[in-house]
């Protein structure tokens, strides 16, 4: 089992419980071929080497009475290597294409997608108050883009027996009365993996009825030892977002898409670092 090292201040968006009794846990296997450590020498960055690239497949977005904005999409890897490390920005806009103001821009716009195999689809989501454009006046959103890149490109092999890391929406509750439109999220989460994964968050994908895209939001886990975000087997995780959800969507319809990697990155620093 892999040592936890501290997690970084923004870890603190999002609290996931585990439940220790429903937890399955397996010694790691002698001969993981899984590297303890991110394969960044085996990569290349820009362009893949086959020509694809990861591509929004859907997405969607809800404004709340509060000007806030949630967003949500689907990526998927068309190449056939592994998109290792994604950088996304999430950028809303106005009906003149013109974004919000770089100062104004919160952490959780920068991300970063720690895996995509070839072929496989992710969800992805951010939450942000939106005031002025980047021309100084106030802005009322009308669309968002997702700006993707850069791009660590990994030849298969790299991550030998890498399995994403599944999630199944059990259900959603409300534990605060006076926060009617405050809702936790309670999930199986499963990992066929040969050793324990290092957390790096979860995308969450909101629908409505009709199943489009209508937001969405990534805070970050923080891992327990009841927890077990990421490890080995099965257990089950309750995600407590930081903030209340104010617009309407299927709560039955709800994405969870843990964002699992080889190991934690170092810590970057900046205003465009990575928020997880």
């Amino acid at each position: 089992m892999r040592p936890r090292g501290p997690w970084p201040p923004a870890a603190a968006a999002l609290l996931v419980l585990g439940t220790l009794t429903a937890c399955t846990w397996t010694p790691p296997e002698a001969s993981c071929a899984l590297p303890s450590s991110a394969p960044t020498a085996a990569a290349t960055e820009g362009p893949a080497p086959d020509g694809k690239s990861v591509k929004v497949v859907q997405q969607g977005y809800s404004i709340a009475p509060n000007n806030e904005v949630l967003m949500g999409a689907i990526l998927a890897n068309t190449s056939t290597f592994i998109a290792y490390r994604t950088r996304i920005r999430f950028r809303p806009l106005d009906a003149q294409h013109r974004p919000e103001a770089p100062s104004s821009e919160p952490a959780m716009a920068f991300q970063e997608i720690p895996v995509v195999l070839p072929g496989q689809r992710i969800g992805v989501g951010a939450r942000q108050l939106v005031t002025r454009n980047d021309a100084g006046a106030p802005m009322r959103v009308t669309s968002f883009e997702i700006e993707i890149g850069p791009i660590h490109w990994l030849p298969p092999e790299a991550l030998p027996g890498y399995r994403p890391v599944t999630a199944a929406l059990v259900r959603v509750e409300r534990p605060r009365p006076m926060q009617p439109y405050y809702r936790t999220f309670t999930y199986d989460e499963k990992s066929t993996n040969c050793t324990d994964l290092t957390d790096r968050g979860a995308g969450i994908v909101l629908r409505n009825g009709h199943g489009t895209i209508i937001g969405g939001t990534h805070p970050l886990t923080m891992g327990s030892n009841a927890g077990r975000t990421c490890w080995q087997g099965s257990s089950q995780q309750t995600a407590q977002p930081l903030h209340e959800i104010r617009v309407p969507f299927d709560e039955a319809r709800t994405e969870i898409y843990p964002y699992c990697d080889v190991d934690r990155p170092p810590h970057m620093g900046g205003s465009v670092a990575p928020f997880n």
